[in-house]
């Protein structure tokens, strides 16, 4: 058997899930076909490597059928049949253990068989369950709002007429899930919008938008979070940071894994956008918190960590000195970096963290070695070659530095037009700060110099620290 789809599924089974699976395949309720529980067995004696020879077709067919010939066709309908059952066990375990809608459906059918005393004593369980939840996510007002409405359908099977106090209940349940839904759409909608210039039809947001400027109207934790975010997001202001780092502070405890991490990531986009869009340095400190207290929850990702978040925390924590941690960081999730990039990201750290340590020449030799694929990170690395030329006083390898990597943007269709022009005008600044040095502390330098430090506010961004970076060598002039 080639490495197919059913190796590749059962694979990713931890042992006691593909112990669990062969009892499902052997449960006469899910399956009656002999042959199969007999291929389950067989595989399970090989998992999780699968070596190529011991699951190629032939042996698999001696094994399930001694002294028979090999019939391709039937180990073919085996397998695929053994397929569906793998993924036929993996929802009835999503639905066992997490799905919302396993009381919903038990309640549903008690209350078909006419079970009042077992829909009640269910509703308790349930309801005494959802309580002790941690979590009061978008899941938690999910289930409070499916099991609310079948209190609701249990009562009106008891008293018709006296059931109707809780349509108001049901309403008030749906209606937090609702804006919690809403809310967490129109986030990233706005996030994306300026992030990738796509528009979107968002309906209802002025009229969900008013509603929820009044905090004392949300009960849930985790709708007051996101209404903390969608004013962040909106107006990008100082006094909207700080309101959010309150709530996070205060309402942490109650956020799922999944909602700690998109509150960071919005809190982080901010601190972001206030350095490379404003040159703002006052929330670099508030950056790195957020960074660490990712790390010390073991947050830091929602699956595996990608290797631009991987790169990013590592300058975040170097802007702040903190090198420590910057190497504790890539000591732990080093190994999760894809391994054709791996290299590449760890030489771009070391390099980007002596740098700034004014370690140019060490710099230099690392960012020479780090090749990335993509543009924008080819252009990262090409930025901080030509401010090590620069601090090194390389004054000829700088000046034919610019001129390949204008080049390489006018060549460029990667890179979004309006970081390009930065760049183009950051390599602009970067020739005239060199022909300034040249001319030493003379009038006309100075001139230059002043003219130059207004010049950088005409439309050059702080992306990867460039404007910061200028203003920083004109000073020292």
């Amino acid at each position: 058997m080639k490495r197919s789809r059913l190796i590749d599924l059962l694979s990713s089974l931890s042992v006691s899930e593909m112990r669990e699976f062969c009892d499902y395949v052997r449960s006469p309720f899910f399956n009656k076909n002999k042959n199969l529980i007999s291929l389950a067995e067989y595989l399970r004696k090989h998992h999780p490597e699968f070596d190529a020879h011991a699951v190629s077709d032939e042996l698999i067919s001696s094994s399930l059928f001694p002294g028979g010939k090999h019939d391709y066709f039937r180990i073919r309908n085996l397998t695929s049949d053994l397929l569906a059952l793998a993924k036929d066990y993996l929802a009835q375990v999503y639905y066992r253990d997490e799905s919302v809608f396993y009381p919903t459906c038990l309640l549903e059918k008690l209350r078909e068989k006419n079970q009042n005393f077992l829909v009640e004593q269910s509703l308790k369980v349930f309801s005494r369950d959802l309580e002790h939840s941690k979590a009061k996510d978008e899941f938690y007002l999910l289930r409070q709002s499916e099991l609310s409405q079948q209190r609701h359908f249990h009562s009106i099977t008891k008293d018709p007429l006296g059931s109707h106090k809780l349509f108001q209940e049901d309403f008030d349940n749906f209606l937090e899930y609702s804006l919690l839904r809403l809310l967490k759409f129109y986030c990233i909608m706005l996030h994306d919008r300026v992030q990738t210039n796509l528009d979107f039809d968002m309906r209802m947001f002025d009229q969900v938008v008013d509603f929820v400027k009044d905090h004392n109207r949300l009960g849930n934790p985790t709708l007051k979070i996101y209404s903390g975010i969608l004013n962040l997001v909106l107006k990008r202001t100082e006094k909207d940071f700080y309101r959010l780092k309150e709530l996070k502070e205060e309402f942490s405890g109650s956020l799922s894994s999944e909602d700690r991490y998109m509150l960071d990531l919005y809190m982080s986009s901010f601190c972001a956008d206030c350095f490379n869009t404003r040159a703002d340095t006052r929330f670099q400190r508030e950056h790195f918190r957020i960074s660490k207290d990712q790390f010390d929850r073991n947050e830091m990702s929602v699956g595996r960590m990608l290797y631009p978040d991987f790169l990013i925390h590592v300058k975040i924590a170097t802007r702040v000195g903190e090198y420590d941690w910057a190497e504790m960081f890539m000591q732990k999730y080093s190994e999760q970096l894809p391994e054709e990039d791996r290299q590449a990201c760890l030489d771009f750290c070391r390099g980007y963290m002596s740098f700034y340590r004014g370690e140019y020449e060490t710099a230099l030799d690392l960012l020479s070695k780090a090749h990335f694929s993509k543009n924008l990170l080819k252009t990262q690395v090409k930025i901080l070659i030509l401010q090590c030329y620069c601090e090194l006083g390389y004054a000829d390898q700088a000046f034919s530095f610019i001129e390949s990597f204008r080049k390489f943007l006018e060549r460029d269709e990667e890179i979004v037009s309006e970081y390009k022009v930065s760049f183009q005008k950051y390599l602009r600044a970067v020739s005239e700060l060199l022909r300034i040095k040249e001319k030493g502390k003379s009038r006309n330098g100075s001139s230059a110099a002043a003219a130059l430090k207004r010049s950088l506010d005409n439309g050059m961004s702080n992306l990867f620290g460039i404007k910061l970076w200028l203003r920083e060598k004109l000073d020292e002039l």
